[in-house]
């Protein structure tokens, strides 16, 4: 949930320099019942909600009515623009669903492209290994940081 709450505390606290998120963050439309065939192992948005009780809010959410979720991953990373950002997403990690991570990380790069803004601010990455806070994903946000330092 570290890359969750990271991405969360950057959007909503303009002070934050920059933010390094690690790991797996699917976004919440790819997540929306545990039986869905994009769904990860986890469970999808219900475990965000009942498990970490990160973001309430989608509770309330039945799977008819998550369509008019008010924002998604997409929105939350464009609102960190035009800071730095380093979002290091794994494709062996079990919490993500791929191929939703990059659509979303592509969608919110744009907001790094708009006038004030630096598109050298804005690293996705997203290595063929899995997420466990290991000697390559310490290498690379070591490099990440002397890169924004």
């Amino acid at each position: 949930m570290g890359a969750a709450v990271a991405l969360h505390a950057a959007a909503l606290l303009p002070r934050l320099a920059g933010v390094a998120a690690f790991g797996g963050w699917t976004p919440f439309e790819n997540g929306r019942n545990a039986s869905s065939v994009s769904v990860v192992a986890t469970g999808g948005n219900p475990m965000i909600y009942s498990t970490h009780a990160l973001l309430p809010r989608l509770g309330l959410f039945s799977e008819a009515l998550e369509a008019p979720l008010p924002y998604d991953y997409p929105e939350l990373i464009a609102a960190i623009a035009p800071r730095p950002i380093l979002l290091y997403a794994p494709t062996g990690n079990r919490f993500a669903v791929p191929g939703a991570v990059a659509t979303a990380a592509s969608e919110a790069s744009k907001a790094w492209r708009r006038p004030g803004s630096s598109s050298k601010n804005f690293t996705f990455l997203t290595p063929d290994a899995p997420s466990d806070f290991a000697s390559a994903e310490i290498a690379a946000a070591l490099r990440w940081l002397r890169g924004v330092l």
